[in-house]
């Protein structure tokens, strides 16, 4: 089984270099690229962003509107939030699993 920082160095080789890999390295790069891609809702990474939106009191949906004590509304603003990590979790499986563009990972 594959560990998370060998996950984000295989993924790390799909990416081209460039200034955001220059600026930022290779595994800051690869978590920069699964965080703005997770706005896009092609997975179920876009609860990540759902549940923070929602934990942090935008007032776009309050507890009153659902009709929830605000611990129930928080609760499940993590749970939507869990599902989004694991949608980055396997956003980044798959990203790792594409073929290498570079040979090297410059640490």
């Amino acid at each position: 089984m594959r560990t998370l920082v060998g996950l984000l160095d295989r993924a790390a080789l799909t990416l081209q270099e460039g200034l955001l890999t220059a600026a930022l390295g290779d595994r800051c790069s690869v978590i920069l690229v699964l965080l703005v891609t997770a706005v896009y809702p092609d997975s179920l990474a876009v609860c990540f962003w759902l549940g923070l939106w929602n934990l942090l009191g935008f007032d776009s949906v309050s507890p009153k509107s659902v009709g929830m004590s605000i611990h129930q509304f928080h609760a499940l603003a993590i749970a939507v939030m869990l599902v989004g990590v694991l949608g980055i979790f396997s956003n980044l499986r798959k990203m790792a699993s594409r073929p290498p563009v570079r040979d090297t990972v410059h640490q």
